[in-house]
Order: C-alpha cells, then sequence, then structure tokens
C-alpha cells in the first residue's frame, strides 16, 4: 500500500514539476524582455530557480558542489541569472551544469560562449532529470572524443544537435537573436 501512495505521490510531483516548467520559460522570457540588461525580473528569476532545483536537481545539486569549488579563488559572474565561474584549466570551452556555467581561463568574458552555455541552462529546465543522459553526457563525448574527426571532416562543433540546440535557445533567451 506504501509502495503505491509513493508512486503516485512521486507521479504527481513530477506532473506538477512540468506543467511549472511549461508555465516558467515562457514567464522567464516575457521577464528577460521586461529587463534586457541581463537581470532578469524578480519573477522569473524565482521560477528559473525553483525549477532548476526541482525539476533539474541532479545537475544542479553537481553543479552547485563545483562553483562552491572554484568560486573561493576564481572569477565569477551571474549571467541572466545563471552563475558563472572560471575554471583555471586552458584548452577549456566551457560546461554547464543546470544554472552552473563553468568556462576556462580567460573566456568568462565571452559573451557568445556564455550565450551558448545559457542554451544549455534552458536545456536542464526543459529536461530535467534527463538533461544529463540527452544533452551532458552526448556533448561531452562530442567535445573530447569527436574533436579529431570534426576536424578532418570540416565539421563544425554547433553541428551536433546539442550545441546547435543550445545556440538557439541562448541567442532567443537572451534576445540576442
Amino acid at each position: 500500500m506504501m509502495k503505491k501512495a509513493t508512486q503516485k505521490s512521486l507521479a504527481v510531483l513530477l506532473a506538477a514539476t512540468l506543467l511549472l516548467t511549461l508555465f516558467t520559460v515562457p514567464a522567464f522570457a516575457q521577464s528577460e524582455q521586461a529587463a534586457p540588461t541581463g537581470e532578469p525580473a524578480y519573477i522569473g528569476q524565482a521560477l528559473y530557480d525553483v525549477v532548476q532545483w526541482t525539476w533539474g536537481f541532479i545537475q544542479n545539486a553537481v553543479g552547485k558542489v563545483v562553483y562552491d569549488r572554484f568560486s573561493q579563488t576564481e572569477q565569477t559572474r551571474e549571467y541572466h541569472g545563471a552563475k558563472v565561474v572560471e575554471v583555471p584549466f586552458d584548452n577549456f570551452g566551457g560546461l554547464t551544469l543546470g544554472k552552473y556555467i563553468f568556462v576556462g581561463r580567460g573566456l568568462i568574458g565571452s559573451e557568445s560562449l556564455l550565450e551558448h552555455e545559457y542554451g544549455h541552462t534552458i536545456q536542464s529546465l526543459f529536461l530535467g532529470p534527463l538533461y544529463l543522459l540527452v544533452i551532458g553526457l552526448p556533448s561531452l563525448t562530442w567535445a573530447q572524443l569527436f574533436a579529431d574527426y570534426r576536424r578532418e571532416n570540416g565539421i563544425d562543433y554547433s553541428d551536433f544537435y546539442t550545441e546547435s540546440w543550445a545556440d538557439k535557445l541562448g541567442k532567443q533567451f537572451t534576445m540576442n537573436n
């Protein structure tokens, strides 16, 4: 009996979070339009944080731990409500875990990189617990294991579905289209 109640509770929680996501993303986009300076309006930021920390809990929990580790000694900033930290690695572009964006040495001011990585934060909003499987692992594999293949065949990094989608979302939600 307890197992059925738990399953029902989880189903209700999942449905409520999914509905919240469907309403959050348009509300967040509207708040960005109302405050185009890169600082989202309060309601949009609150919804963004709630969905990231419920629907996207896994990647945000990992992201927060890593962010806290590097933010004590490295440069940080905010980008449209996402937390950005520079990591002390050369030859490192960017990596996003929920609302936490990690960029390589000297790249914290790269608007094009931040816009792209911000697109990954929106993917986290859409996909929630599936983000790491659907976006994170394929993206990391494309970046690390297929670099030579891309170079030899003249394939752009952004041609892969995870990256082209992040580019599109980044432009759409930062109003840089």
